[in-house]
This record gives C-alpha cells, structure tokens and sequence, in this order.
C-alpha cells in the first residue's frame, strides 16, 4: 500500500522522511516537490500586512477579504515598486535568480498545503513563469516542479510557530521580516503570554519569549517592547489625520527614530512629557531628523525656545535644506545648553583668569591674525554691552 501523502503532491514524486530543528525543536517532515500552483501564498504574513491593508482600503473589502494569488503577486510588484531601493519584496529580483538557478532552498507548508516560508520563493516563481518573467523553455522546465518540505499530519502549533520564527530570521536571499514586523510581533506575544500567565511578572515573560526569538535577550526584548508601545502612541495621535497604510509606511521607514528615542531616552524623566513626545512626532511625521542617531539631540533641542523653532521650520523644505536647517538647529541647542551649564558671565570669568595667566613670552608668540580676531571680538562685546540698557538701570 502506497504511503500517505498530501493531495497536492503528485504520485510518483519522492517521498523522503527527515527530522529537522527549527528553533530547538525537533520535527518530522517529509522532503518532495510539487507545482508551485498547488501552494497558495500566505496572504496572512506579516510581511504582507501594509500592502493587504492598502487593498482592502481601495477594493472597499472586509478585513477577513483575501486577494487571490495572481491578484497577490501584482500587490507585491507594485508595492516594489512604490518602495524604490528598498523593497520589501524584491519579488524580480529573486525570479530572475530562479531563473538561473531555481529554487535551491524547499518551501515549507503543512499537511493542509498552508506555506509556513517560502512566500517569495513562491511569487517569484509565478513571477518567472508570467510571460513579463520571459523564462525560456529551459528555465520553464526548471521550475515545473519546486522542492517542498512537508510537516508532518500531527503536528501541532508550537511546531508551526517553531518554523514560521526560526525560517524567517534566516538570511541569503530570503529577506527576513522588516525590523517593524519583528516588534509588532514580538509585542503581539508579550500581549498574549501577558493574558494566558497573568500570574507571572514581566522578565517571567520575557524569558518565555525569548525561547520563541532566540536572536534576542531578555533585556532587548524589553527594549523592543517598550518601542513598540512608543509607536502605538504615535499610531493613535495621527490616526484619522492621514490614511492608514501610509501611516503604516510611515512607521516602517522611521522605525529606527522610535528605537532611538526609545533606548536613549526611556529611563529619563524627559520621555514622559508632553512637549518632548509632541516635537518626536513632529520630527518623525515630517521626517525632520537627518539620521535616526539625531534623534539623541531632541532633548536638548526641546530644552530650548529658539531650537525648537527653527526644528519646526524644517517641515516643507527640500532634503538638503532641512540637514542644513539642522546644523543651525543643533547648534543654536548647543548653545543653550551651554548656558545653562555655565553661564556666560562665568565663562567670561574663566575666559579672563585665562588672559591674566598669560606670560610674556606666551603673549609674544600670538600671531597678528589671532590678535586681530581678540581685538575684534573684544570690541564688539565691550560695544554692545554699553550699547544696552544693564539691569539694574531698566530696574524698579
């Protein structure tokens, strides 16, 4: 009697058991090939949330609305398109090296045919087979059959879960999740651990979690948690003021200024007000930082009237007017703070002491063009000074 397989694998194909680990677990499955149409994409990934979201927003469908797979493949080529350089699919780019080489890494799916990874080994199959793919008969022939892994009839979520995380931190051509899928993710966990063991405290389920992203420690964990609740309350301040999958392409092009602001300035009393989150948003939605590290400066720039200010006139103005904007924005901040640690009469002071110390021959040694500028700047704060009215006399 011939051994059970799935109904989508054809007869005659190989059928070889094997155990594999994925995440620490062991699991049976079973290494064949099949027809790349005889696997359904996993419209569910959390790779592909922003463009179904899009999707289902201008077809006017229910969240529980799928797109079928040809219709799935033009979502990714245009969502590839969108993002230029930064693909979140590279879906061509993948089928021109099926093309050539096909498809050396197996898809994995369940017994049912439910792809666990593979997704854009699949799509860009479809892609290569398309007539805009263009693949030759020789190629064609290549990609009739792609190889599969099996899991086996009983295997149960843990095991699922075990390959869908393990398979998706991998490297090479497969493009493991957007650092703002890993978080949603892992908060979506926390959330859910949190509601099963409400018993257990927060590092009893960190530590659960980290068995399931291996990659990460207890304490980035946290850290990525904490980001990710940065980032809801940044979801809910602009939700309604601009449409919701470009927020949600917002989010995941300035991921990187939430973690910063997240792991500099948590601990801080300064992360909690009001005017500090409100100039973040504002930085982040009008993409006002030159760098994601610029975030470190917000404090300081809060801090002062003037920097605030000019920050805020960076919104409107081209790429290269807004990092120059930003020098001037840093610096005015750097002056401020400046004062505030030392007022400027007390550096004058040290600034004096220094002039008296001076020797002879250390004075002698000056350049004409060191003097020049001393005497300049002398004169002028010495001008000013008596130009304006002191204290004491615009007084009582």
């Amino acid at each position: 009697m011939p051994e059970e397989r799935p109904s989508f694998i054809p007869e005659g194909a190989p059928w070889e058991p094997l155990t594999m680990r994925f995440n620490g677990i062991p699991i049976l499955l079973y290494r064949t090939h099949c027809s790349q149409d005889q696997i359904k994409g996993w419209v569910s990934n959390p790779r592909i949330e922003l463009v179904l979201s899009r999707w289902r927003r201008l077809q006017h469908r229910s969240v529980d609305s799928f797109p079928d797979d040809e219709e799935m493949l033009e979502l990714m080529l245009e969502d590839d398109t969108i993002s230029g350089s930064d693909q979140t699919f590279a879906v061509i780019e993948l089928g021109e090296d099926v093309k050539r080489n096909g498809v050396r890494d197996p898809i994995i799916v369940t017994w049912e045919g439910q792809l666990l990874d593979g997704n854009r080994r699949k799509y860009s199959v479809m892609w290569a087979l398309s007539e805009r793919g263009g693949a030759s008969a020789d190629q064609r022939e290549l990609l009739r059959r792609i190889p599969v892994l099996v899991l086996n009839r009983d295997a149960d979520e843990a095991q699922k879960s075990a390959i869908l995380v393990q398979e998706n931190y991998a490297a090479s051509l497969k493009k493991a999740w957007p650092e703002v899928i890993t978080n949603a993710k892992l908060h979506q966990r926390y959330i859910e651990v949190s509601s099963q063991r409400p018993d257990s405290n927060d590092l009893q389920i960190r530590q659960l979690l980290k068995g399931e992203f291996p990659r990460f420690g207890v304490t980035e964990i946290k850290g990525r948690i904490g980001t990710w609740q940065l980032i809801e309350e940044f979801r809910a301040e602009l939700t309604g003021e601009i449409e919701e999958d470009e927020l949600d392409r917002l989010i995941n092009n300035q991921f990187q200024c939430f973690r910063q602001a997240h792991d500099t300035f948590s601990r801080s009393s300064d992360y909690h007000r009001s005017e500090f989150k409100n100039l973040l948003f504002k930085g982040i939605r009008y993409d006002l930082f030159p760098s994601f590290a610029a975030v470190r400066d917000l404090k300081d720039i809060v801090d002062s009237e003037r920097a605030t200010e000019l920050f805020l006139q960076g919104e409107g103005m081209s790429k290269p007017q807004r990092k120059a904007n930003y020098k001037r924005v840093r610096d005015e901040a750097g002056r401020d703070r400046a004062e505030r640690e030392l007022p400027t009469e007390a550096r004058l002071g040290y600034f004096i002491d220094f002039l008296d110390g001076l020797t002879s021959a250390q004075i002698g040694r000056l350049s004409p063009d060191v003097l020049e500028r001393l005497k300049i700047a002398l004169t002028r704060v010495i001008a000013q000074a008596e130009a304006s009215p002191s204290d004491s006399a615009s007084g009582d």
